[in-house]
């Protein structure tokens, strides 16, 4: 089954169970990409060289995607202005990520921040809810994301923020939402342990487009 998945009002990618893109067009601007689940690493770097023209991207609950594909799209979207990396949020044991051994090395919490910090420098809007990011992680962002207007770090919960890089955050950018701010406008499941206190309706009408509901 695929998930279609809008961006761009005339431009459309479909994503299907096996990585399969299919592009209209090669100027998409603004992409999509929620509970993606079928979506891998692999499939999201092979189209990244397509997207040279993106500007806006939203990548939301694709719980198999790792860091990769994210410093892959850095490089190949000079264009970049805003960028969303969303995801449930889940405590994991300090040594988790150090048991995951890939390419010879152990993941790092701040996997996803320094794939950000490295690549994608033109950033205006950033939000990264529910990241396991750490201060390592916000710092590197800071110091590689001059243009910041906006920074979404809600339920990030591995940050510190009651000290020096708390102040710099608010001094550095216009709009900082912080870990315990208010996720009333979020829309989507915060954590693997949240539950909605009423029933999700689907999109209004103007959504539809955007999507394929089974």
């Amino acid at each position: 089954m695929a998930m279609v998945l809008m961006v761009d009002s005339a431009q459309m990618i479909v994503i299907g169970a096996c990585d399969t893109f299919l592009c209209r067009s090669s100027g998409i601007k603004r992409l999509r990409l929620v509970s993606s689940y079928h979506l891998s690493d692999e499939g999201l770097i092979e189209v990244a060289s397509k997207l040279s023209l993106l500007e806006e991207l939203d990548i939301s609950l694709c719980k198999n995607l790792s860091h990769k594909p994210v410093k892959v799209l850095g490089r190949s979207c000079p264009l970049l202005k805003s960028f969303k990396l969303n995801e449930k949020w889940h405590k994991y044991s300090d040594d988790f990520f150090e048991e995951i051994i890939d390419d010879d090395e152990p993941w790092s919490k701040d996997d996803d921040a320094l794939a950000i910090a490295e690549t994608m420098h033109g950033l205006h809007h950033l939000q990264l809810f529910g990241n396991q990011l750490t201060n390592v992680g916000l710092m590197a962002i800071l110091d590689s994301c001059p243009h910041l207007e906006s920074l979404d770090l809600r339920y990030c919960f591995n940050l510190n923020l009651e000290g020096d890089l708390g102040r710099r955050c608010k001094e550095k950018i216009r709009k900082v939402l912080l870990p315990t701010d208010s996720i009333a406008d979020y829309g989507l499941m915060p954590s693997t342990d949240w539950q909605s206190p009423r029933p999700i309706s689907p999109p209004s009408p103007k959504h539809w487009a955007f999507w394929e509901w089974d």
